[in-house]
Parts: structure tokens; sequence; C-alpha cells
């Protein structure tokens, strides 16, 4: 069975999309526990009016915590309900209802230990997606859970599984050691191509991301330094495609402290971890003292850039779908000629 756990907070009316996604969805068959962590903004009533109406098989816990986390939120929702598995999203999420029946039958079919979902990102609403930077990858078939994005929201363990994970931590690497330790503890793994959830577009990690893989690299011994190394490097490379021009200085800076900490023979095998981060790297190294700065920014305008064009590829979408609907559904010129006609000789 699956289920899902909605975690809200101070969301307003920006949470009304994501219950109209989940209003018809959850139910007796696909239970829904939506945990409040202590909103003041009128979003309790707007969920407290959703499950009024919404039938027995939709939870809500109340609660006073304003820095609880989604997995924190999903491990309570597992006292609740029996589910399988569990799907979390905020209130800012959206649901992508044409998948639910297809998954659901492949969960129960296949029974993995762990699932890996795709997700989207959503831009003015669900007509304005991004897809994730590896669903090609996912899309092929057989794709290596390792080498996707490292991002704990999209794995779905089994209920036994879950227990034995407990909750990941929050700090920056926090999410990549949860991901880790499913893959390194799941009997069977699987990954299901199609975006389930919509997430809006997060804030670019780039800084911290540096700032954390620099710090880790530095306590490790010598001999384990460059299979983290590797692989840190190509999952920042993953989400660069959140690159903000604002912190593009304080970013280019936490690369070069990790840059400068590295050994000649690291700084090879960084660069050659393929992906935007190496790119970033590589750039510094060849840049050198006067034009490794310089050489940084051209790689992540490129990064903005690229996003930008999807950006606007995805938004121009909407609006031409948008567009054709209401073209569809107002009068045309013919009917609104005639009308006035009549209207100024009446």
């Amino acid at each position: 069975m699956l289920g899902f756990v909605l975690l809200t907070g101070d969301d307003g009316r920006q949470l009304d999309l994501c219950l109209h996604r989940l209003q018809g969805v959850v139910g007796e068959c696909l239970p829904l526990v939506i945990v409040d962590k202590g909103s003041r903004d009128g979003t309790l009533e707007r969920v407290e009016n959703f499950v009024g109406g919404a039938g027995p098989g939709v939870r809500l816990i109340k609660l006073d915590e304003p820095d609880l986390t989604p997995a924190t939120a999903v491990a309570l929702a597992r006292t609740e309900i029996g589910a399988e598995y569990l799907l979390g999203l905020t209130g800012q999420d959206l649901l992508c209802p044409e998948t639910l029946e297809p998954l659901t039958r492949w969960l129960a079919v296949q029974k993995p230990d762990l699932a890996i979902i795709a997700q989207g990102w959503w831009q003015t609403g669900a007509g304005a997606i991004l897809p994730p930077v590896d669903l090609a990858q996912m899309a092929a078939g057989g794709a290596d859970p390792a080498m996707l994005v490292a991002d704990p929201r999209r794995l779905m363990p089994s209920r036994e599984l879950a227990a034995r994970l407990g909750t990941p931590g929050t700090g920056p690497l926090d999410a990549w050691n949860a991901y880790d330790a499913a893959l390194a503890t799941a009997g069977s793994v699987m990954v299901w191509p199609d975006p389930v959830l919509l997430r809006p577009m997060p804030e670019s990690p780039l800084q911290s991301l540096f700032s954390a893989l620099t710090a880790h690299i530095q306590s490790l011994p010598r001999a384990e330094r460059g299979a983290a190394l590797g692989t840190g490097v190509r999952r920042i490379g993953d989400v660069m495609e959140f690159c903000d021009p604002a912190s593009a200085e304080a970013e280019i800076d936490a690369a070069l402290g990790l840059f400068r900490t590295l050994g000649r023979g690291e700084r090879k095998l960084a660069r050659t971890a393929g992906g935007p981060a190496a790119d970033l790297l590589a750039a510094l190294q060849d840049g050198g003292r006067r034009h490794g700065r310089t050489a940084a920014r051209l790689v992540l305008m490129g990064q903005t850039a690229a996003q930008d064009r999807a950006r606007i590829a995805a938004l121009t979408g909407e609006i031409r779908d948008l567009r054709r609907d209401l073209d569809l559904a107002l009068p045309g010129p013919g009917y609104m000629r005639e009308l006035y006609e009549r209207l100024r000789h009446s």
C-alpha cells in the first residue's frame, strides 16, 4: 500500500494547489497523514477544512515544532498508518495524480526494498515543469541508482527498511549520506521514471556544499580522500542547475577553498570527475591566479544561461497552452462583432 505525508507550516494560499491535487486521490485506499508543525497564517484552517471533507483515510497531527523536517514527519506518520511505502511532500509541492495508479500497481507487484522516484520542478504551475537532470537516465531503464541525483526526498523505502535506516540529519552532506545508506542497506532497489512530485526550485546550495565537502575531505585519511572527492564533485555538479548569479562570487570562493586543499593528484581527479562542478574546478586550475576566477565565472554563467533557457522553454509552453485554452473557451471574433452590432442598434 502507498500512503502520503504532507508537512505544512506557514504555507498560506500556496497550499491550495497542493490540496487540490490531493483531493479525490487520497482516502481509504491511499491514506494521508497531514502534519502541521505550528502554522500561524491560516494554513491550519485550510488543512482542517480539507480533512473535514476528505473522509476517514486522512488524519491530521497538530504540533508546535517549527523546525520539524520532512524526514521526521514521515517517520512520525509511520506510527499512524500501516502503509508499506510513504511519499512525503510539503505544502509547496504538487502531486502528479496521473502517475499514482501505475505507481501503486508497480509497487504492489515489484515490492522493492527501496523505490527511487523521479521528480520535477514547477515554475508557475503544473504546466511549466523542468525535468530533473537525471530523468533521461531513469527513463532509459537500467539506471545505476548510485549515479542518480542523491536526494533522499525521492526515496521510498519499505516499512521494514525505513525502520533500519532511521531519520537522517540536516547537515549539508547528510542528504548524501542518507541516500548512500539507503542504497547500501536495501536488498532490492528499483527506479520509477515518471515524475510523481513537482517541487518549487530550491535555492542554490553550491556554497554550503563546497564548504562542507572541503571540511569532509580534510577529515579523511589520505587513502580515502580520492573516492570521496570524486563522488562529491559529481554530486555538486548535479545541483548546479540551481545556480544563482547573485551568489556567484561566494560560490567561487567556496570552490577555491576546496581546490586549495587538494594535492596535485587530487586536483587531476577532481577535474575528471565529470559534470559542471568538475568543469568549475578545472577552470580555476587552468586559469591560474590571474584568470582563474574569470574562467570560473564563465562556467557559472554557462550554467545560469542553460537554466534560463530551460525556464523560458517551460514557461513558453505553459503560456501557449493557456492561450489555446482561452481561444477555445472564449467566443470568436465573428460572434463578438455580431453582438456589438446588435447592441449598437438596440
